[in-house]
C-alpha cells in the first residue's frame, strides 16, 4: 500500500494538516452506531462467531472442538442434532481507519448515512511508515502492532474454516470502503477510550486531495 486515504469533514481535515490534530479511536468504540452512523459504526465490531450443526447422533468422544466447550459428558453419552455457536471476541485496540484508495462514491455514502457531519475532504497519507512512527510516539499507552486490510466475509463462520482475526472482519455491505486499519495494543491499562493526539509536521507526509 503506497498511500492511505482518510475521509473527513473539512474542519477536521484542516486540523489534521495544519495542527497535526487527529483522533485515534478504539475497536469497541466503533460499536456505538448512534455516534458513528451505520456506515462507520458497527455494533458487532471485533466479534467472530463460529458455529457447528451436526444433525446426526454422536457420542461424547465424537464431539468437535466447539461442542466440547459447551457439552460436558462421558464418552458413551449421546448427542443429537446439535447446533452450537461460540463468539470469539477480540481484545480492544487503539485503531486508525483509512481506505486504500480514493473514491468520491465513498464520500457520498458516508454523507447519506451521517448527514450531520459533512464528509467533503480527503487527506492522503503519502508516507505511511512516517505516519505510524509519529502516531506511536504521540499515543499514550499504545504499542504499534501492524496494519491490516479488512476482510468482507461476514462474522458467522463454520468452525472448520480458517478465518481472519475478528478485528478485521466486516460484512460485505462495507466492501466499497476498502478499509485498512492500523492497530496499537493497549499498554499498562485495562480500559481504553478514543484519544486526541497532536502530530508534528504532518504536511511533510500528508496532503489534501481536492474534491
Amino acid at each position: 500500500m503506497k498511500s492511505a486515504y482518510k475521509y473527513l469533514p473539512s474542519e477536521y481535515a484542516n486540523l489534521f494538516l495544519n495542527k497535526g490534530k487527529i483522533k485515534i479511536g478504539t475497536l469497541y468504540d466503533y460499536r456505538d452506531i448512534e455516534a458513528h452512523g451505520n456506515e462507520i459504526g458497527d455494533q458487532h465490531e471485533g466479534i467472530k462467531t463460529e458455529y457447528s450443526h451436526d444433525k446426526g447422533t454422536k457420542t461424547g468422544n465424537q464431539l468437535n472442538r466447539i461442542e466440547k466447550k459447551v457439552f460436558k459428558g462421558g464418552a458413551d453419552m449421546k448427542f443429537q442434532n446439535n447446533r452450537v455457536e461460540l463468539e470469539n471476541i477480540s481484545q480492544d485496540h487503539f485503531i486508525y481507519c483509512v481506505s486504500k484508495s480514493f473514491s468520491k462514491s465513498i464520500l457520498e455514502k458516508l454523507n447519506n448515512d451521517f448527514p450531520k457531519s459533512k464528509y467533503d475532504s480527503c487527506v492522503e497519507i503519502v508516507d505511511i511508515a512516517k505516519f505510524i512512527r509519529d502516531v506511536s510516539k504521540a499515543l499514550p499507552n499504545g504499542k504499534y502492532i501492524c496494519w491490516r486490510e479488512c476482510v468482507y466475509i461476514g462474522r458467522m463462520h463454520h468452525y472448520s474454516k480458517n478465518t481472519p482475526h475478528p478485528a478485521i472482519l466486516k460484512e460485505d455491505k462495507y466492501k466499497y470502503q476498502e478499509e485498512v486499519r492500523f492497530f496499537w495494543e493497549p499498554v499498562k491499562v485495562n480500559k481504553i477510550e478514543p484519544v486526541i493526539i497532536n502530530l508534528k509536521n504532518t504536511k511533510e507526509y500528508c496532503k489534501l486531495i481536492k474534491i
